[in-house]
């Protein structure tokens, strides 16, 4: 089995490539999903973040607001780290388990989709990283497209590593800075690379 770390920031297209790696028969543990289910309502972790962050980051169901409370964390280090401290090891114990499990199934193909797979250290989980990066001012276009202020756009670009100093980290690096038919042609060809064992390829 291979098991893949497909990463990038906000705006940069991760979440796009990971359709299309599923569309070509990949299994899909998605961070953001498994972070979701950490906050549940009176789980461990629910109740921990509450006593960090106050009440103020629940809605009206007392669930917490995921909004709210990245509103807090980014561009503050302090309170960015603190989160992290108090989620990222039971994220990590999660993603093991999953990768357990497929590899008792028999899965061929798992890709692991986080946005700080190198800041968290869960590219060791994994046997190749994909880093999916785009120029900030298309990143930060494609966020407000979406419905983000540009000065909360550019909060989340910043709250994670640049570019920079995830591509010293990433077995392939694909710019993904055109239409969708050329990440998913780019893609295809790391695919390829993967499966017959290439080492770091740079793809433009």
């Amino acid at each position: 089995m291979i098991v893949v770390g497909l990463t990038g920031g906000p705006g940069a297209g991760k979440d796009e490539a990971m359709k299309i790696f599923k569309g070509f028969g990949a299994k899909i543990i998605n961070a953001d999903e498994t972070g979701h289910n950490l906050l549940k309502k009176n789980t461990s972790v629910y109740k921990e973040i509450i006593k960090i962050f106050g009440s103020g980051i629940l809605n009206s169901q007392n669930e917490i607001d995921r909004k709210r409370l990245g509103g807090i964390v980014f561009g503050n280090r302090k309170k960015l780290t603190l989160l992290n401290r108090a989620i990222h090891p039971l994220m990590e114990k999660e993603f093991r388990k999953e990768i357990a499990s497929h590899r008792k199934r028999g899965t061929k193909f798992v890709v692991l989709n986080a946005a700080i797979l190198f800041e968290a250290g869960w590219d060791k989980l994994v046997d190749r990283a994909i880093l999916i990066t785009a120029p900030i001012e298309v990143r930060v276009k494609r966020l407000e497209k979406s419905g983000t202020g540009r000065e909360k756009a550019l909060k989340m670009i910043f709250s994670q590593w640049a570019d920079a100093r995830k591509k010293k980290k990433a077995d392939f690096i694909i710019e993904n800075n055109g239409s969708l038919d050329s990440l998913k042609k780019r893609i295809i060809d790391v695919w390829k690379l993967i499966m017959k064992k290439g080492q770091v390829h740079f793809l433009r």
